[in-house]
């Protein structure tokens, strides 16, 4: 796909459309016109198309999440096991995600896992996993024919390891209501449930604890790759100009 499109840049340009089945698409080429779309125009395009794969998991208009920045960063990064390979080279990419996800988890459920803890272990396989189930043909197939996701069992024997993954976290969402207390705000999860507690109004408005699962599952999915992803363009970046490094 990604050949196509440099093939297609090459003959219309850095704007054209295709057309996949039924669903419109306009593809962006090149540093200036993705940044004339996402910065200079980010109102305009803030929003995201409709995935019908994901009202098989409950997502609807109502579920939402929000990413977060820290400035926690470089010490989570080193307390990753960052050190062992100073003055040699390595690949970063799982360092960095173990350390955006651990400080994810800090924002989400209050408590920062040991990078050997098994139930962080486990939550970053279940997601990786989840990650992996939305790429390929299948996916792809269910968002422009979604009358397929009403075959029974379909969806679920497709996206076995996403209903895992929210399963997880509703144990661990299960095990923070324990220790909670409503005049005490430790974290997003009691930020949550405290207004849960604000009766019907704040249930149709999507404080639910269906909502709950669904929003906490999101923040490390959609906060932990762009994070990661970013982190580690920037420093490719820094070692190909040591210049800006230096600063």
């Amino acid at each position: 796909m990604i050949f196509l499109c440099w093939q297609f840049r090459k003959k219309f340009g850095n704007v054209f459309s295709l057309q996949n089945c039924w669903a419109n698409v306009v593809v962006l080429n090149g540093y200036n016109t993705v940044k004339e779309a996402l910065v200079n125009k980010s109102e305009e395009f803030a929003d995201r198309p409709y995935m019908p794969i994901y009202e098989h998991l409950g997502y609807g208009h109502k579920s939402e999440g929000r990413s977060f920045a820290n400035i926690h960063f470089p010490q989570a990064l080193a307390q990753g096991g960052l050190f062992p390979f100073v003055g040699r080279p390595f690949d970063p990419r799982f360092l960095v995600n173990n350390a955006v996800s651990n400080l994810i988890c800090t924002i989400t459920y209050g408590e920062r896992f040991d990078y050997a803890d098994k139930t962080f272990k486990k939550l970053l396989t279940l997601f990786e996993n989840s990650l992996n189930e939305e790429v390929g043909f299948m996916p792809q197939l269910l968002n422009v024919a979604p009358i397929l996701l009403r075959i029974p069992g379909l969806p679920q024997k497709i996206f076995r390891c996403q209903k895992e993954y929210i399963d997880f976290t509703e144990k661990l969402v299960e095990k923070h209501k324990g220790t909670w207390n409503p005049a005490y705000t430790r974290d997003f999860t009691d930020a949550f449930l405290k207004e849960m507690t604000k009766g019907k109004e704040a249930e149709e408005n999507g404080f639910n604890k269906s909502n709950l699962s669904l929003v906490t599952s999101d923040l490390l999915v959609a906060g932990s790759q762009t994070t990661s992803t970013t982190l580690r363009w920037a420093f490719l970046f820094m070692l190909l100009y040591p210049e800006i490094q230096s600063k």
